[in-house]
């Protein structure tokens, strides 16, 4: 059985610029990329620096090196390199950020309350939440974050498991349905919203 967020608590409505939002979404998009291309140039490249053919008279194309790039197996003249695109986000509009992603939810009434799974197996947890695992994204997020609890979740395609300190406002965007245990819900909304909140 799970319950809506809005019989429990009240949440003061939050807001963001437009431009800040998109800055944020920008400098995230940027931080998830690994940047991991790496491609040879005629330095890089391990052949002989022996001319192949004369410059001139042998009536063939003028090559240097065997690690030319006209050749077949040679360098590459522009490559792709390791950049490092990551982006300096401010911690004060992270968390901004992260408060107006989770109001979002509050408000459509995607953030409901469940019990904590008795047992860490995937035959329980999928009977727990059969009516919820036709949504695209449900995220878990509990107070102790198992081993066993997570090998239990990877197997049920929709579900991301999570704990209080590794939400983050990419994953909150992706998800359709936010599930809180009991015992989470009231330390992880204190710690993001403090004084915004009422408790009834």
């Amino acid at each position: 059985m799970l319950i809506t967020l809005q019989k429990k608590i009240i949440i003061k409505p939050q807001y963001i610029k437009p431009n800040t939002k998109t800055q944020i979404d920008n400098c995230l998009k940027a931080n998830t990329i690994t940047g991991t291309k790496n491609k040879k140039t005629r330095s890089t490249k391990r052949y002989s620096t022996k001319k192949l053919t004369p410059q001139k008279g042998s009536g063939k194309a003028r090559k240097g090196s065997r690690s030319s790039p006209v050749l077949v197996g040679g360098s590459k003249a522009f490559i792709d390199t390791k950049n490092n695109t990551k982006k300096k986000i401010n911690k004060k509009m992270y968390q901004k950020y992260l408060k107006y992603c989770l109001y979002n939810k509050y408000i459509h009434q995607q953030i409901k309350l469940i019990k904590q799974p008795t047992k860490p197996k995937t035959t329980s947890i999928a009977h727990q939440l059969c009516n919820y695992t036709n949504k695209t994204t449900i995220i878990l997020i509990t107070c102790t974050h198992t081993q066993s609890l997570e090998r239990a979740t990877r197997n049920i395609a929709p579900i991301y498991l999570t704990n209080n300190n590794t939400i983050n406002p990419i994953l909150i965007n992706k998800s359709n349905l936010i599930l809180l245990t009991y015992q989470c819900y009231k330390p992880f909304f204190k710690k993001r919203f403090n004084n915004e909140i009422t408790f009834i």
